[in-house]
């Protein structure tokens, strides 16, 4: 609870239930997102809305972290359906281990590094301020944007089926599976509007 705002009655608990909640409802949907979206830009979206969820706490209020909160849980469901998807895109068999294992490190470390600076930056503190806590926001926001804008800078995925440069495929069918979420996402589309008459 931070120590002037008293209207703020947020929970912690509240606001990873939201987004667990909604990442795993919508790991139903996320392949279609990325598929119609496609990875790189599924991508960049995500990191906007994580980068949102990051500002929200700048300046906190009950509403905007519930909000942020369903966005992100929709937003991580595409943001990891992607992720793999370009990973996989990307390797090939000879490759995908190296490839793996680089994206979990850097994971990892984004983990350490950031509590490794609060640890630094707040070691000697007892209460936060609120100054210090948008700081500390701001920081994390400007990290996250910086983040997502490397991201633009991937190479495009969409034309990896006419490239010649990938012999060894991980998705050889890609086409395929593209029809196919056609396909179902026209089926469904077709009972929705038989129930509704």
């Amino acid at each position: 609870r931070s120590l002037t705002n008293t209207s703020f009655s947020g929970s912690g608990y509240d606001s990873l239930a939201i987004i667990y909640g909604v990442f795993s409802a919508s790991n139903l949907i996320a392949p279609s997102v990325v598929t119609v979206v496609g990875p790189k830009m599924s991508m960049i979206l995500s990191g906007v809305v994580y980068s949102g969820y990051v500002i929200s706490f700048s300046k906190p209020m009950t509403w905007s972290l519930y909000i942020a909160s369903t966005l992100i849980g929709f937003a991580a469901a595409v943001l990891w359906t992607a992720q793999g998807t370009f990973l996989v895109m990307n390797s090939d068999s000879a490759t995908i281990n190296r490839n793996t294992g680089t994206f979990w490190a850097l994971l990892q470390c984004s983990m350490l590094f950031g509590n490794l600076y609060v640890y630094l930056q707040w070691r000697e503190v007892m209460t936060i301020s609120d100054n210090d806590r948008r700081t500390l926001f701001i920081v994390l926001s400007v990290i996250s944007l910086a983040g997502t804008a490397v991201l633009v800078t991937l190479k495009d995925t969409k034309h990896a089926d006419n490239s010649h440069q990938i012999f060894d495929t991980l998705l050889p069918s890609q086409t395929l599976f593209k029809e196919k979420v056609a396909s179902t996402l026209d089926q469904i589309i077709t009972e929705f509007r038989s129930m509704l008459r």
